[in-house]
């Protein structure tokens, strides 16, 4: 158990997971990250999303399954960016939820803020 609390410690140390360069974004950031657009989802009267990954495909960053429920946005994790991570997972929303025009950046802008509040996000803004 220590191993692995060293190893994480020391890949943190060198700018991120397997020596990719990039801060690492694990299990807890994007569970996190998902619970957070769930509840500004929710409370903004969209369809809320259930979160995965990685997606099925190999070949793709972010997938959207559609299902009479709702959708599950899978969001690929590996050897990418926080900011680029997040910026999938809001735009999984905002697809999943058909907004487009006015609607869909005033809905980016609040989700954005809201993933701000409870996750560090640097440039997400930008990003999205």
């Amino acid at each position: 158990m220590a191993r692995g609390i060293e190893t994480k410690r020391a890949e943190a140390a060198v700018g991120g997971a397997g020596g990719t360069g990039l801060p690492q974004f694990g299990a807890l950031s994007f569970a996190r990250s998902a619970r957070c657009l769930q509840d500004a989802a929710r409370a903004a009267g969209l369809v809320v999303p259930a979160f995965r990954s990685p997606p099925r495909r190999s070949d793709v960053d972010r997938t959207i399954r559609r299902l009479p429920g709702g959708a599950v946005i899978a969001v690929r994790v590996r050897d990418r960016s926080a900011t680029s991570i997040q910026a999938d997972m809001v735009e999984g929303v905002i697809a999943m939820n058909r907004l487009t025009g006015a609607a869909a950046k005033n809905m980016r802008a609040l989700l954005v803020r809201a993933l701000a509040q409870v996750v560090p996000v640097a440039e997400l803004s930008e990003a999205a």
